[in-house]
């Protein structure tokens, strides 16, 4: 009687032994499963090379959205152009460029409109061509409206100017050192995508 007791005591603590061993890498599994979701891109990306102010600033656009200037009911948004502006001019060429990798879209328009904009930045055709096809989305925000847009997008209607869409001429100089055959192609360009969509 009592070592058959023994016996079930034994068969007890080996099944209690085995549902343990066996719960902790299912937990493990289900750790690892619910944390890859909440997982973002921009956790493993690697700053080497950007300066810390400059880091500082960036982080900012992780959670805000590009804006025009104008809040709603006509609040002043201006210091958020003008950190935007700030960020353009004070980063390098290849702070920009390597901006430009960013796994966000917001940051990634900074950092494409600032390499636009820089004047000894030479390849500025081949990055609109870039841009075209960048799936990414940015957040922008004007007035009382505040919504997502595409990449491409953004930069044909608010950066470019050059969506056929709207009433275009060739007039605006916006200091991209574009050619008007340039422009051309740009909006062939964009038309394709249009017709995908």
């Amino acid at each position: 009687m009592v070592l058959n007791n023994v016996m079930k005591i034994r068969k007890i603590r080996k099944k209690s032994f085995l549902y343990f061993y066996l719960s902790v890498p299912i937990l493990l599994l289900l750790t690892i499963f619910l944390i890859s979701f909440s997982y973002e891109k921009s956790w493993s990306y690697n700053w080497e090379g950007i300066r810390e102010n400059l880091k500082d600033s960036i982080s900012l656009y992780r959670t805000n959205s590009i804006t025009s200037g104008v809040g709603e009911n006509g609040s002043d948004f201006s210091f958020e152009v003008e950190r935007r502006n700030w960020i353009m001019k004070y980063a390098t060429i290849k702070e920009l460029e390597k901006l430009s990798l960013y796994p966000d879209g917001t940051i990634k328009a900074i950092a494409y409109e600032g390499l636009l904009r820089n004047k000894l930045y030479f390849k500025k055709y081949d990055l609109i061509l870039k841009i075209l096809n960048d799936e990414d989305i940015v957040a922008y925000q004007s007035g009382c409206l505040g919504y997502t847009i595409s990449l491409r997008d953004y930069f044909m209607d608010y950066v470019l100017q050059l969506n056929p869409e709207r009433s275009f001429e060739f007039t605006t100089n916006l200091g991209f050192g574009l050619s008007d055959e340039e422009k051309y192609k740009i909006i062939a360009e964009y038309k394709s995508y249009l017709l995908i969509k």
